[in-house]
């Protein structure tokens, strides 16, 4: 499927958010990308958001625990992913399978997901990911 993405929406979220309500339980997707299994979030209705963790961390750490993921589901449709070698999604051993292919499965998941246009959010390591996207898939 060739996609354009379009304008992105491209945010570097450096925050810190408390929230008094509970945590949600989320409802774990996979997809495979390219040999690497992902685990991927895909709440809500609206335009889609995909939200990108940090380093050494996980959706859940940064969205989902945080209540962020609950509360844009409200307005948005969220879409988070654990990155390769991150939360729940595979973790593999070649340095190789790292770098460019952790954009590349960000795309991968929209084409699953058929999702042409999107607003991008990234914390941390998931700022440049999403900057990269924007500029590999404007």
């Amino acid at each position: 499927m060739t996609r354009r993405i379009g304008p992105l929406t491209v945010v570097l979220a450096l925050f810190v958010v408390y929230s008094a309500s509970a945590q949600t339980a989320l409802d774990d997707h996979f997809f495979t990308s390219q040999g690497v299994k992902i685990r991927y979030v895909d709440v809500g209705r609206g335009e889609p958001v995909v939200l990108v963790h940090g380093f050494s961390s996980s959706l859940d750490a940064n969205w989902g625990n945080l209540g962020i993921i609950e509360k844009l589901s409200k307005d948005f449709r969220v879409i988070a992913l654990d990155c390769r070698g991150h939360g729940k999604s595979d973790k593999p051993h070649d340095a190789a399978s790292y770098g460019i292919n952790m954009i590349e499965d960000v795309t991968r998941l929209l084409d699953h997901l058929a999702v042409r246009r999107t607003h991008i959010v990234g914390y941390s390591m998931g700022g440049p990911v999403g900057m990269l996207l924007a500029r590999r898939h404007p």
